[in-house]
């Protein structure tokens, strides 16, 4: 994990601490005449002292025992009060707790398109007869298939000289959660559960 710069100012000549939450101080890296450092290994805090003039600034590193690594641009302000820098960071844990999963819409349209692009290769089984949902006048299904995913049922109707529009088709199937149509296909999702 490598976080992006921080910038914070610190003292000119009080002691300033630096520590982790969470997390202790197991490695400094920068240039060591630009700051006079003491560490406290009980802890896991380092305490440091600037050596340069008022206005300056010097980058530092720091890595906590967990590997988090945090750049650090320190500049010198007019100031006998110690600045106390308390560095966090999120785990790479936390990160994919807070991964969006995509919405039901969004799982339904990747469906679709997968189905349409036969990109995973979805078998669907064919059934043993048609049941009689749609106007006979306005479209002619030549065959029925379903496939049953694990949290949606769908069901795939081939069809000739389609005259209906796919919100009239969508008003025909009850408690669907999708239709769509691709070529000469109606696919109609259902929710499994």
């Amino acid at each position: 994990y490598n976080a992006l710069a921080e910038q914070a100012t610190i003292s000119s000549s009080g002691i300033n601490k630096i520590s982790f939450k969470n997390d202790r101080i197991a490695q400094v890296i920068g240039n060591a005449g630009d700051y006079t450092l003491k560490s406290d290994n009980t802890r896991g805090e380092i305490y440091l002292i600037s050596n340069l003039p008022i206005g300056d600034s010097f980058a530092l590193t720091v890595i906590s025992e967990k590997g988090v690594s945090k750049e650090l641009h320190l500049t010198i302000r007019d100031s006998k009060e110690p600045t106390s820098l308390i560095l966090s960071y999120v785990p790479k844990k936390a990160l994919k707790k807070h991964i969006i999963e995509p919405t039901l819409k969004e799982k339904v349209a990747s469906l679709l398109k997968n189905i349409a692009n036969n990109s995973q290769n979805i078998k669907f089984s064919q059934a043993e007869y048609i049941p009689n949902v749609l106007p006979q006048g306005k479209i002619r299904i030549t065959k029925l298939s379903r496939y049953f995913g694990k949290v949606t049922k769908i069901e795939k109707y081939d069809f000739q000289d389609n005259a209906l529009t796919l919100k009239e088709i969508s008003k025909l199937f009850r408690n669907n959660i999708a239709v769509a149509i691709h070529k000469n296909s109606i696919y109609v999702v259902y929710d499994r559960f």
